[in-house]
């Protein structure tokens, strides 16, 4: 092998091994900011994400986010209830609509839930079949395949109006 060869295969080699190093640490930061995540379904034809602890007794059904404060506000959300991430069942909804509701209702039947909590007016309003306002439907008590529902405000919501927040923790407290 002639020497350019040799240094061209030694450059590939060590670009390699930067790339793999690189993409190791990226990982390990991963992990360590969102836990031992389980990602269940990430098809974008079924217009939601499940992660979380599949065996969880609880889970929140909120819109999908890239809005780091909307994150920040669920993450501290569970951790006033004295629950983390990988504690919970998310299903992150992408684009919402009425179409997903026999996906999500599938989901809920099929789970031994004890507790579904629903982030969001039309969220609420498509599981529970209702054209109630919000502040009707956290008033109501309901169940839906015999498990618990706990509608609330959106994080959206809590960003627009910061008194939502307290709202929300008088809803989620029941948990506790």
């Amino acid at each position: 092998m002639n020497l350019n060869v040799q240094i061209n295969h030694l450059m590939i080699y060590q670009v390699n091994q930067m790339v793999n190093n690189n993409f190791q640490k990226y990982l390990i930061q991963t992990k360590e900011l969102f836990g031992n995540l389980l990602f269940v379904n990430q098809s974008t034809s079924n217009q939601f994400i499940k992660y979380g602890d599949l065996n969880s007794k609880i889970v929140f059904i909120k819109n999908s986010t890239s809005n780091i404060e909307q994150k920040i506000i669920f993450q501290n959300m569970l951790k006033a209830l004295g629950l983390s991430i990988d504690q919970v069942l998310v299903i992150d909804l992408i684009n919402f609509h009425n179409s997903q509701k026999s996906q999500i209702n599938s989901i809920l039947q099929e789970m031994q839930l004890d507790t579904i909590v629903i982030l969001g007016l039309d969220i609420a309003k498509s599981i529970l079949e209702t054209n109630c306002d919000l502040d009707l439907l956290r008033t109501n008590d309901y169940t839906v395949y015999g498990k618990k529902v706990i509608p609330t405000y959106s994080l959206e919501d809590m960003i627009i109006d910061k008194k939502f927040k307290k709202h929300v923790w008088s809803d989620l407290k029941v948990i506790v």
